[in-house]
């Protein structure tokens, strides 16, 4: 089998409050999509085609949990030009507590187990 997503998981450089989910506290999450404003990234629409897709799974796994829009683009790419379904994910922040980080992943997790499951993977091309 061949990959077919990237992930790049990050802890998030700013402090915001946990969502809380089914009574429990969770890290926010938030997906980051690199376009091609500075350098070539032939794949970045299918990223945030991608993105899209997963921020509509998170929500529907754990409501609340996406920090603002839930997904933020930046003139940057992180090596998202390697293949589409290439993003980077930031989890928490300095004040994210272990736990609250673990519930946030097993949500993650969960929705690309969905994605997996509906045929939303892109295929490698």
């Amino acid at each position: 089998a061949s990959v077919r997503m990237l992930i790049d998981l990050h802890r998030a450089s700013n402090s915001t409050a946990p969502a809380v989910i089914q009574g429990n506290k969770v890290s926010k999450i938030v997906i980051v999509v690199g376009t091609n404003k500075l350098l070539p990234n032939e794949y970045w629409h299918q990223n945030l085609e991608f993105a899209l897709k997963l921020s509509k799974a998170l929500n529907e796994v754990a409501p609340g949990i996406l920090e603002g829009k839930g997904i933020d683009t930046v003139p940057y790419r992180y090596n998202q030009q390697l293949m589409p379904a290439d993003i980077m994910i930031e989890v928490g922040g300095p004040n994210s507590t272990l736990p609250e980080e673990h519930y946030a992943v097993h949500a993650l997790a969960q929705a690309i187990a969905k994605l997996k499951q509906e045929g939303a993977i892109p295929a490698r091309p």
